[in-house]
């Protein structure tokens, strides 16, 4: 099956890369993690080529899509989703998302449930801070905590490239040494790759897109989310959220506000990553997910 690629302009002017099937088969929404692209998914999606429509936008700020100044809260990417949807004319679909895309997600569920067939969240497993986050503490350390995470990061620099290829090499060779490159990454890496407003090149995202995300994603409490969600939801973990207990402790409190929940860990892998480190595991473990909940269309 041909897979199209193009920029749709939405409603709100937001200019949105996206690749997609044309298909009346069910839909299956596929949102990358931060400072990705659509690109972590190729490894999977052509398992679905025969029996579903598939979707997979670049979010705001990311890969061909927009990248505006600001505007980098979940709210306003579940929005883009939304307009998305209806400009391809998609009244409902599964959704795949990884860590951003997850929140995304559960945002963008919580928002429209009679849009969701059911959800796949490798990410949204925790916050940061509060009852269910990671940072325990008292309202004023939390406080002095968030100023001291913005801080940090209003210092990030961004890595400056001359050539594209000298930013492709750096990062197969990052991916090399961690030990987790196969085929899957290189379209991904070479998806990646921009050029700055000075005209040079970088890896992901500008660094505004994650300084202004971060500046949000610190006070994000899930549980509003869950709340709202009535579709069946499979959480997948890598394996270093399987092994923090604390994360599991949040993941389970989250849990408590969900009606029909799963949880997978894929062994070995990498959060984020794992899409494409275990492409054909994760096909079959999203694959088994779908088809037992396809009945609710």
């Amino acid at each position: 099956m041909k897979i199209i690629e193009r920029r749709i302009e939405l409603k709100n002017l937001m200019n949105i890369n996206v690749r997609y099937t044309e298909t009346d088969k069910p839909t299956i929404l596929f949102i990358h993690f931060s400072e990705g692209t659509n690109e972590i998914f190729n490894g999977i999606i052509k398992r679905f080529f025969n029996s579903f429509r598939i979707i997979a936008p670049d979010l705001r700020g990311h890969g061909k899509s927009d990248k505006p100044r600001n505007g980098y809260h979940i709210d306003n990417m579940a929005k883009d989703i939304y307009y998305l949807l209806e400009e391809l004319q998609i009244d409902k679909c599964h959704i795949v998302g990884s860590s951003l895309g997850a929140e995304v997600a559960v945002n963008f569920a919580s928002s429209y449930p009679e849009k969701v067939i059911s959800l796949i969240c490798e990410g949204a497993m925790y916050n940061e801070f509060g009852e269910f986050g990671l940072f325990k503490g008292s309202e004023e350390e939390i406080r002095e905590e968030k100023e001291k995470r913005n801080a940090k990061f209003a210092k990030k620099t961004q890595l400056i490239f001359n050539s594209r290829a000298e930013v492709i090499d750096r990062q197969i060779n990052k991916f090399k040494e961690d030990g987790i490159w196969n085929e899957h990454f290189q379209g991904f890496v070479d998806s990646n790759v921009s050029i700055n407003d000075e005209g040079k090149y970088i890896y992901a995202t500008p660094l505004y897109v994650s300084v202004d995300y971060n500046s949000h994603y610190w006070n994000f409490e899930f549980e509003q989310y869950y709340k709202k969600i009535n579709c069946p939801i499979l959480f997948i973990l890598s394996e270093d959220e399987w092994n923090n207990e604390r994360i599991k402790e949040c993941l389970e409190g989250l849990c408590s506000f969900i009606k029909d929940f799963d949880i997978v860990y894929i062994q070995g892998s990498k959060h984020a990553f794992l899409w494409m480190q275990y492409a054909e595991i994760l096909g079959q473990v999203v694959e088994k997910f779908i088809l037992k909940n396809q009945n609710r269309l």
